[in-house]
């Protein structure tokens, strides 16, 4: 096959495949906590972060240079923190800026470990470009401790 044929493959899904996608992730993680992995009743900690991911070429759908000045994407991952078990993960352009869409994010993230299985307290902690009120609030909604560094400045 031609190098060119997963790329096409991958550029014919739309919005909806993803979702699709996303709900097939989220019913593996509930299998999988199901027969023993998950954290059932006990406390568990979820840690937010986004990161850069560099791409080369310049036809990339979405890949922008940002504040790293590296042309890529900037992904938002939630993963649980004794394990490193990626819970969760939202694909973004390179220029987003870090907390854009962390609410949603955050309330997504929540409510699939609920689903898939975790019973107990659960914790968020996030580095300081997450902290706004509509962050501490989808926390405050879903009974959810939170951890999140603060900028000090006037």
């Amino acid at each position: 096959m031609a190098p060119s044929t997963l790329g096409t493959f991958l550029r014919g899904f739309t919005f909806g495949h993803v979702r699709q996608l996303g709900r097939v992730t989220e019913e593996l993680l509930r299998r999988a906590w199901q027969v023993g992995a998950g954290p059932g009743d006990g406390l568990m900690t979820i840690d937010i972060n986004s990161t850069i991911c560099e791409v080369c070429g310049y036809q990339k759908q979405g890949a922008t240079f940002g504040y790293t000045k590296v042309r890529g994407l900037h992904p938002l991952l939630a993963t649980r923190a004794d394990t490193g078990e990626v819970l969760h993960l939202r694909m973004r352009k390179g220029s987003a800026n870090t907390g854009r869409g962390a609410a949603r994010f955050v309330r997504e993230v929540i409510g699939r470990v609920r689903r898939a299985g975790a019973t107990g307290p659960l914790t968020l902690r996030a580095d300081s470009g997450f902290w706004s009120k509509h962050v501490v609030k989808a926390c405050r909604d879903h009974g959810v401790d939170y951890s999140i560094t603060v900028n000090q400045n006037k």
